[in-house]
């Protein structure tokens, strides 16, 4: 209880004292923005699962990595990007077998709504028994993986800016701290026989699990800016109530569980008013409890891109209604 006080008193604070100063944020109303980047991205979804003798089966699905090349443009808080998937990858297996990975969003003030979309067919199964000392590696073609997703952050402090730090939309000129809270909806769905239980006594697989989420994350983030250059870093921890329906060979089950979740997001790079270089690497760690089971996933994504800012007085004069 003293802690959660201490965060509200700490949220208040910053939200008084921490006015908006142009000596910490340039807004870059009248330019526009081009850019190549470069995305590798992955999901590892992780099974631990107690036998009936207290023996570990743990299990681990890894998608293939998700690489791709393309431009972007922007102007102010508006943007797009266009890219496509490069031949090359991690896993040669699964070369020809679909992925998909979209994470974006839109920010207003002190507000940033995102939408994340995944979407992997075949994984990399990793089978461990702790008792027998049995492992065994193998591709999964049946196994599919759905992610769909929508949040909201809202940033205490209005001297820290998540388009600058994170998108490069604006130019963050002095170093700033700021908590933030993180609310939003989440949902999976996969499908194949996979989640092998009690595999001691009998074998009982998964054919189908989906998960309906509402969580909730408060978080600090804070930005360190020398002459240009910048390291910006975020981290949250919070809780997810779930909603889980699993389909076995023979029978289903439904049930709510809560579970913690937790998400890490770090950026390096130099801006200023002409141009900019910046790599930004991600995560995000879900979690989901029932009985003796335990399901969570690793979602992990590195973004590198350069771009060029170009002045315009015909934007800048839309730029204050974005």
């Amino acid at each position: 209880m003293r802690l959660v006080f201490s965060f509200i008193l700490f949220v208040l604070a910053s939200s008084v004292f921490a006015q908006f100063d142009t000596n910490y944020v340039h807004k870059t109303k009248n330019q526009f923005m081009v850019y190549p980047l470069l995305e590798s991205a992955n999901t590892t979804m992780y099974y631990d699962y107690t036998n009936k003798d207290n023996s570990v089966t743990s299990l681990t699905y890894t998608s293939r990595d998700f690489n791709s090349l393309g431009f972007g443009a922007s102007f102010y808080r508006l943007g797009f990007s266009l890219s496509f998937e490069l031949p090359s990858t991690n896993i040669p297996e699964l070369k020809d077998h679909k992925a998909f990975n979209f994470k974006g969003g839109y920010s207003y003030r002190r507000l940033y709504g995102e939408m994340k979309i995944r979407s992997y067919n075949g994984v990399e199964e990793h089978i461990v028994n702790s008792d027998s000392n049995y492992s065994a590696t193998k591709i999964r073609l049946d196994i599919k993986m759905r992610q769909y997703g929508i949040q909201v952050y809202y940033f205490f402090a209005r001297k820290y800016n998540y388009d600058a730090n994170f998108k490069n939309y604006n130019i963050q000129k002095k170093s700033a701290v700021s908590p933030y809270l993180n609310m939003g909806t989440n949902y999976y769905f996969t499908t194949g026989d996979y989640l092998l239980s009690d595999s001691t006594y009998k074998s009982t697989f998964i054919t189908k699990f989906e998960n309906y989420s509402l969580r909730i994350m408060p978080g600090f983030s804070f930005s360190l800016v020398h002459k240009n250059f910048y390291f910006a870093s975020m981290g949250g921890i919070g809780l997810s109530l779930n909603r889980n329906y699993l389909r076995f060979n023979k029978n289903s089950e439904d049930n709510w569980s809560i579970s913690p979740i937790y998400e890490f997001n770090s950026s390096i790079g130099y801006s200023n008013t002409s141009w900019f270089i910046t790599l930004v690497l991600s995560f995000e760690f879900d979690n989901v409890v029932y009985g003796t089971e335990h399901l969570g996933a690793v979602h992990k994504l590195l973004s590198f891109k350069v771009g060029k800012r170009f002045n315009s007085k015909y934007l800048g004069k839309i730029g204050k209604y974005l």
